[in-house]
């Protein structure tokens, strides 16, 4: 459907074991994930794959050098969950740390570029960061992506062949503009918002903006409610129009 949006947030929507059960009961999205694990791990001296099957070893998920590579992955395997029930995006939304991931999914970025940009974005001294940063974005291709991306930092529809977009950075003090950047959406004629991620925490935002408009806004997982069936729940993918998708065994 041309009126759906993908959301993709940052850090502050991980929480442990959020990919377990999928990794186990979910192929499409085990496979999309462990693609993204191999291209993260040229990048990082831990296993994102470990993390996310919860073995033992794996770093804890309470920091953003952590979280934010583990909840690029989840979302962007998500993503493909939902696309393999025949839910496929008119265009993305990126928020905070989920810009590179809704890049990705729009198809604006290789993931070995996006691994790269992630890695290099979840470096906590910001300095460092910025030059890891410049140094991946030098290396990078970006180009035209196939639907059309949304920034929470531009407020609006951004052009992602320029590779020297400031969101790439994502500098902690620039401002982020979550509800303009939805009237903008909704005023393009998208009226359907999924939020993709381990957790719920941009809908209530959407919500607020979208209050009185005919807008549907939905979900994926939840904290501690990270089954094959979370996101195709009556009320979830009924309210889109799909009664007819199946929960996965």
């Amino acid at each position: 459907s041309g009126g759906v949006v993908f959301v993709f947030p940052g850090p502050g929507c991980q929480w442990p074991g959020m990919a377990a059960r999928l990794m186990e009961a979910v192929p499409v999205f085990a496979v999309r994930a462990q693609e993204c694990a191999d291209a993260l791990a040229a990048h990082l001296d831990w296993s994102v794959s470990d993390l996310l099957r919860g073995r033992p070893g794996a770093p804890p998920i309470d920091c953003d050098e952590i979280a934010l590579p583990a909840v690029c992955d989840v979302m962007v395997a998500l993503a493909e969950v939902w696309r393999s029930r025949g839910v496929h995006p008119g265009a993305v939304l990126g928020h905070a740390g989920g810009e590179v991931a809704a890049a990705r999914v729009a198809g604006a970025l290789s993931l070995p570029d996006a691994a790269m940009i992630i890695a290099a974005r979840s470096r906590a001294d910001v300095e460092r960061r910025r030059e890891e940063l410049l140094e991946a974005l030098a290396g990078s291709t970006p180009r035209p992506a196939e639907i059309p991306v949304y920034s929470a930092v531009a407020g609006g529809r951004i052009d992602t062949s320029q590779s020297d977009y400031p969101y790439w950075y994502g500098d902690p003090e620039q401002p982020v503009c979550i509800e303009d950047t939805v009237r903008v959406i909704i005023g393009d004629g998208h009226d359907i918002f999924i939020e993709i991620s381990p957790h719920f925490i941009l809908g209530g935002a959407i919500e607020q903006v979208a209050a009185g408009a005919d807008v549907a806004v939905l979900g994926s997982l939840r904290r501690d409610d990270g089954g094959p069936d979370r996101p195709f729940r009556p009320g979830g993918a009924a309210q889109i129009g799909c009664q007819h998708l199946l929960v996965a065994p």
